[in-house]
């Protein structure tokens, strides 16, 4: 099962924290305007793929009253600290914060630096510009606001795996271990040694400079990006409070925790003390720091919904936490004011180091391919070049029959059951979902964040048969666990958010992260 023998390091960035932008209102008048211009002027930069390159830096300047300078109309930057930042939700946090223009303090664990950091492992979704026509994204500004035309044409995968997806009742991951040759896609402590980051002078920084991976160029946008290691499991450390006097973020978007649900149960305490009191610890050294600003507490749906108590009967102790963290934050509001809101999403997918069922399908797909290809022996296999067949891409070109060598197939994918069903949402998606919450959601309120669309997990599975190169043979189980009820996002759409990737868009881009080896 899913999660057994799961150790503390499968975690979204312990020890990371971040915050959302604004009040509890967005921009208005000639700062609203100014910040939509600025998005569409960084849509057409990009679409037109005119993104310079070299070695991007990664600082924040100081201004007066920690007010940075931005170039255009507006005279200033948004501020945002991510924790969290070098795991899967954290990481397209930071990519997208920090595309649309905004300051981004990304905190890791201490000794840490994320797999984006280092060019040689940073992967191609990270730095891609997206493709879009900026005629249609003005016209998406224009209906929906500019929060969500930033990112509208992302066509690709809260906090941390798959919230709201108990991976260890799906899959029972023995079967495809020895298919899998990649390292543990959430453990990124290792990706690169943090003495390697060079200090700019500022005190207590640790920014890192950006350098380009050879033949390739990087996008500006990541001089907008720091590294700053912070524990949250720390109690009574005054390092957050620290970091906050010292960058001064306008908001907090907070995506660090343990986040599997399996050794949850090896380990409550230290999932309670993390989750439950690593918030509190971030809440209270905001509070302590007397500089406003608002905070988006990432729950998850396996905690239950945070307007409630939390669940008599949870599912796990990580169930727990989450619905415990949730409880708290808002707490924080109702006790203290303080500008905090819960964004509470379905389960997350695309490209990035994911340990959900998604990204596991794509990596057993990867794979196979992969082992077709050195057995030589993938008749199957169709042309790459074949523009009639979608998701066959140039990874797999070289997949061609011989007769070298019978290829030894990997075990079969098992599935508990086919018909279990789950709402699978963009993790792309779920970025510009936060973005609407920091600029227009109400504080001391939780907002669901779902797709609206139920998929059978087998109909996932059958997803991946179809992109793959190779055939990938799936077994079901006979499980008769009910599914969840859909989710109501209504809330959240009636700010003007809108999911907008497809599930087989991010299903084609998670497999082609997982073909490239891609933050794995």
């Amino acid at each position: 099962m899913i999660g057994k023998g799961t150790s503390r390091r499968e975690i979204s960035d312990s020890g990371s924290s971040s915050r959302s932008i604004g009040g509890t209102s967005g921009p208005k008048g000639a700062e609203a305007s100014n910040w939509r211009r600025s998005s569409s002027r960084r849509l057409k930069k990009e679409t037109s793929g005119h993104e310079t390159g070299g070695s991007a830096g990664c600082r924040l300047e100081e201004g007066a009253a920690g007010e940075r300078s931005e170039a255009g109309s507006s005279g200033r930057r948004k501020r945002l600290l991510v924790t969290g930042a070098g795991g899967f939700c954290g990481s397209h946090a930071v990519r997208h914060f920090a595309r649309a223009g905004w300051e981004i303090v990304a905190c890791v664990r201490p000794g840490s630096t994320p797999f984006w950091a280092d060019p040689a492992k940073r992967p191609d979704w990270f730095v891609a510009a997206d493709a879009v026509d900026a005629t249609d994204a003005m016209n998406v500004m224009d209906a929906v606001g500019a929060t969500d035309a930033v990112n509208a044409a992302d066509s690709v995968d809260a906090p941390g795996a798959e919230a709201g997806v108990d991976s260890s009742d799906v899959l029972n991951a023995s079967d495809v271990s020895n298919s899998l040759d990649a390292p543990d896609a959430l453990d990124a402590s290792n990706a690169v040694d943090h003495a390697d980051a060079s200090d700019d002078g500022a005190p207590g920084s640790s920014s890192l400079a950006f350098a380009s991976r050879p033949g390739r160029d990087e996008p500006e946008w990541l001089s907008l990006v720091r590294l700053e290691a912070l524990d949250l499991s720390e109690p009574g450390s005054d390092s957050l409070s620290e970091l906050l006097r010292r960058t001064r973020p306008d908001a907090v978007l907070h995506l660090a925790g343990l986040n599997a649900a399996g050794p949850s149960w090896a380990d409550p305490s230290g999932y309670l003390d993390l989750n439950l009191m690593g918030t509190v610890r971030l809440l209270e050294a905001v509070r302590a720091s007397g500089h406003p600003c608002r905070i988006v507490v990432a729950g998850s749906m396996l905690g239950g919904s945070a307007d409630g108590p939390p669940p008599v009967k949870p599912l796990h102790p990580y169930a727990l936490s989450k619905a415990m963290q949730a409880q708290a934050a808002l707490g924080w509001h109702a006790l203290y004011g303080l500008d905090v809101l819960v964004a509470i999403p379905s389960n997350l997918v695309g490209p990035g180091p994911s340990a959900g069922l998604s990204r596991l399908l794509a990596r057993y797909a990867a794979a196979c391919e992969r082992t077709a290809a050195q057995a030589g022996n993938s008749a199957e296999a169709p042309p790459a070049s074949d523009p009639s067949l979608p998701g066959r891409s140039d990874a797999v070109a070289d997949l061609a029959p011989s007769a070298a060598a019978e290829m030894q197939a990997p075990p079969p994918f098992r599935l508990s059951s086919a018909t279990e069903a789950r709402d699978f949402l963009d993790v792309r998606d779920a970025m510009t979902g936060y973005e609407t919450l920091l600029e227009r959601g109400a504080a001391g309120r939780s907002y669901a964040m779902a797709s609206g669309r139920m998929t059978q997990l087998g109909e996932l599975a059958e997803l991946y048969r179809e992109l793959a190169a190779v055939p990938l043979p799936v077994e079901i189980g006979g499980s008769t666990a009910a599914s969840p009820e859909p989710i109501d996002a209504s809330a959240l759409r009636a700010l003007g958010w809108v999911p907008r990737i497809p599930l087989r868009q991010s299903a084609q881009d998670t497999l082609e992260d997982c073909r490239a080896g891609g933050s794995s």
